[in-house]
């Protein structure tokens, strides 16, 4: 008999047809950093609003101040989340630098940021096509995101304040002059703190510096010598004050005047043949020009039998500025010296000093007087004289100035009552500061 006939093979398998992967989108990071490249990091997450997920790309720190650092990745449909981050928490904006950041998907900005504390987050998709009916081929990546806007220029200035024995008491701030907007601001500082100084860039235009003082007295002279100053990169001093009541504030424009700096020696030409030999090196630049000089003067006030009448004000006659100064608070005690000391640039200066009473410091009510010395060299000096007296003069010292004549004080007028109870009935009795 023959063998029963094999059974038919099995039909092929056929593997079912593969989906298209999922297209990838390009995504561009651009950072441009600030003057402290080295604190500024980002990371782009999966996820966004409420749920963030795994880290894709990160980037930074960075190693050059002022410059571009542009990333570009390749990411698939989804929702993400790009976080910027400043390790100093001062953002990348405007007080050391004109940094930002910019996002980019598929060549249109998404999202951009400069302003910022310790950190700056946007949520961002990236769009999402179907996979059927097969996408459309995968347009040729953008071109390139446009260039970053040129840095403005910026000028260094440096805000340095010196403290009395209460620090805790001391803060301030820099405002645009314009738009009143806050560039920088430090304080109150912690006990026990000597100096601060702050570094600060800023574009042309106008500004205003505040010092404030939470207990009303200053920096300067009742508890230590305590200043403040603003300074240019050169050493150059702008506005310097620290004797006020409760704040003080000087106004400066920025470009402000300054001596250009020494054109460098033309180079050395190179030698003849054989050129073989190196040609010299150039010559070494010229050292910078000494820091302005500044003066200590010394203003002494030797008080009458009623002292909560003085006060006193030192301004620079160029600009009127507020040198140094002082109210009744310090003249607390009857026949005693007074001593002030105020550092000075070259310039020229009025000092006034006024009495409530127009009776002046001598000498009805004692022997009191003022004195104005440099170095040991008399300025001015006076005691005789009703409501104020000014006298003006000119750093440094050609000569001693002559002194000027005063004229007797007025007779004084009777009174209806005593002095003391004239004082207490009108409010004028001041009490002893306490710490």
């Amino acid at each position: 008999p023959s063998p029963p006939p094999s059974p038919p093979p099995p039909p092929p398998t056929v593997a079912p047809p593969s989906l298209p992967s999922p297209p990838l989108r390009p995504v561009v990071v651009s950072i441009t950093t600030d003057s402290y490249p080295f604190e500024t990091t980002w990371q782009i997450q999966t996820g966004g609003g409420g749920s963030v997920g795994n880290v894709v790309a990160t980037g930074g720190p960075f190693e050059a101040g002022g410059t571009t650092y542009d990333t570009t990745l390749s990411l698939p449909d989804g929702a993400y989340t790009l976080s910027v981050y400043d390790s100093a928490s001062d953002g990348l904006c405007c007080l050391f630098g004109l940094g930002r950041w910019v996002l980019f998907v598929s060549g249109e900005e998404r999202a951009r940021g400069a302003i910022f504390a310790t950190v700056d987050t946007v949520h961002f998709g990236v769009p999402h096509l179907s996979p059927s009916p097969p996408p459309p081929p995968i347009p040729a990546p953008a071109a390139p995101p446009p260039p970053s806007p040129p840095r403005l220029p910026s000028t260094q200035l440096t805000i340095a304040l010196t403290f009395d024995s209460f620090p805790s008491e001391t803060s301030w701030e820099l405002r645009s002059e314009s738009s009143q907007t806050i560039i920088a601001q430090q304080g109150p500082y912690a006990a026990g703190s000597t100096s601060d100084e702050t570094t600060a860039y800023l574009v042309d235009g106008g500004y205003v510096f505040t010092v404030f003082d939470s207990y009303g007295d200053g920096m300067c002279c009742r508890f230590g010598e305590g200043f403040w100053k603003i300074m240019r990169a050169d050493g150059g001093v702008l506005a310097q004050g620290g004797t006020f009541s409760s704040s003080q504030s000087a106004s400066f424009s920025i470009p402000f005047g300054s001596p250009p700096s020494s054109p460098l020696p033309p180079p050395p030409r190179a030698r003849p043949p054989p050129v073989s030999l190196p040609p010299p090196l150039p010559p070494s630049p010229p050292s910078p020009p000494p820091l302005p000089p500044s003066f200590a003067l010394k203003i002494v006030v030797r008080t009458d039998a009623y002292p909560t009448d003085i006060s006193w004000q030192l301004r620079d006659t160029a600009t009127n500025l507020l040198q140094a100064s002082a109210s009744s608070i310090p003249f607390f005690l009857q026949n005693t010296f007074v001593n002030t000391s105020v550092s000075l640039p070259i310039g020229s200066y009025a000092f006034t000093i006024n009495d409530e009473a127009s009776d002046g410091l001598c000498c009805s009510f004692g022997n009191g007087y003022y004195e104005l010395s440099v170095g040991g060299t008399r300025v001015a000096f006076g005691d005789r004289f009703g409501a104020s007296v000014r006298a003006a003069f000119t750093l440094p010292l050609s000569s001693p100035p002559p002194l000027s004549p005063f004229a007797p004080p007025p007779p004084l007028q009777p009174r209806q009552k005593s002095r003391s109870q004239s004082r207490e009935t009108s409010g004028h009795c001041r009490r002893r500061r306490r710490r």
